[in-house]
């Protein structure tokens, strides 16, 4: 029976980087690239358009809604906007 050592091929240069520290690339900069950048501004951009969306969405159907059908689902008929944006106070009682 052969013991052998790992078969880790990574050079010690590359492991022992520090948590931060991206590799270069074959250029000698640094990892990040203005279409990676963009891209992520572009996904959050993205993201932030459609909750608004579906926020004032949300709120032209529950505008409709009269005061006993929002109290009846448990929505301050003053604040429902606020209930719609931010969510709810998880400790409510009856």
């Amino acid at each position: 029976m052969t013991t052998e050592r790992s078969s880790f091929s990574v050079p010690p240069s590359v492991v022992f980087q520090s948590v931060g520290a991206k590799a270069p690339n074959k250029r000698g900069k640094s990892g990040v690239s203005f279409t990676g950048v963009s891209a992520t501004l572009f996904s959050q951009l993205r993201s932030a358009v459609i909750r608004e969306y579906r926020f004032r969405r949300d709120l032209r159907h529950v505008s409709q809604l009269d005061k006993r059908m929002l109290k009846d689902i448990g929505l301050n008929p003053e604040l429902y906007h606020k209930d719609l944006r931010y969510g709810r106070d998880t400790s409510w009682s009856f």
